[in-house]
């Protein structure tokens, strides 16, 4: 039996784009400094973002943080932290 992940990553990546999140690509992250939004990566059978503010703003990072999180709430998901990564999970 294959472990599957709670959320794909192109469901995310849609609920980032219905939210006027700004998704950052892998060359946006290696840019951490000028990168505004979102990363999301699968490994494995886990599914992991990374919010990105414009010169490391924490405050910009918190609401695009709150907005994400409660746009996964409205879709039965919920969000683990661990060290800056945060892991989806079900709720």
């Amino acid at each position: 039996m294959k472990n599957r992940p709670v959320v794909s990553t192109a469901k995310v990546r849609g609920l980032i784009k219905k939210n006027g999140i700004r998704y950052v690509d892998a060359t946006g992250r290696n840019y951490p400094s000028i990168a505004v939004g979102i990363s999301v990566w699968q490994l494995c059978s886990t599914v992991y973002f990374k919010v990105y503010g414009y010169h490391y703003n924490e405050v910009q990072r918190q609401e695009i943080l709150e907005r994400f999180t409660k746009a996964l709430a409205i879709e039965g998901l919920a969000v683990k932290e661990s060290g800056g990564t945060f892991e989806i999970v079900s709720a």
